[in-house]
């Protein structure tokens, strides 16, 4: 059963997606079946990897019912690195795409077929604590907190703290 992760922070520009993507491949490269899954409305995953943000079909197309996890799961040049890419998404319709991953239990049950596949999950999220990073919080087993070393971010780090307290808790 995979180890989940989620990649977060309160601030935009910390580095998440690079974090997320470096610690995916360091994993991988270590021999540890290990996906990699956009939760970024932004496809910062995709646009990272060189592809445009619509490139590949993923995690939109799996939640609306139009792919199945075989077809939205991409495999990479590393036999060990999967990615379940952000997919598919206009702008316009990020709010459904959020609410519908809030949704009670539903990331649970879209990552729970793919959790025997894999020693790891790395989740990397938007920035903020808005409701796509709090489905995450919920599913994962860490947390690592992205952030940079000047007084915004420092100031805002306690409000992330009181987000993963309250998710802990629920």
């Amino acid at each position: 059963m995979a180890h989940l992760l989620a990649i977060t922070s309160q601030k935009g520009g910390v580095g998440k997606t690079t974090v997320a993507l470096n610690l995916a491949v360091a994993l991988a490269e270590k021999g540890r079946p290990t996906l990699l899954v956009d939760l970024d409305p932004q496809g910062g995953i995709g646009l990272s990897l060189a592809q445009g943000e619509t490139a590949f079909a993923g995690l939109t197309e799996w939640l609306a019912g139009t792919a199945t996890p075989e077809q939205a799961v991409v495999p990479t040049k590393l036999d060990t690195l999967h990615l379940l890419p952000r997919g598919r998404l206009d702008p316009v319709d990020v709010p459904a795409f959020e609410s519908a991953l809030f949704a009670p239990g539903t990331l649970g049950r879209l990552l729970e077929p793919l959790r025997s596949r894999y020693a790891y999950v790395v989740l990397d999220t938007p920035a903020g604590l808005g409701l796509t990073t709090r489905a995450a919080l919920t599913v994962t087993d860490y947390a690592l907190v992205v952030a940079q070393t000047e007084p915004l971010a420092m100031r805002s780090l306690g409000q992330v703290l009181r987000v993963l307290d309250h998710v802990r808790q629920a």
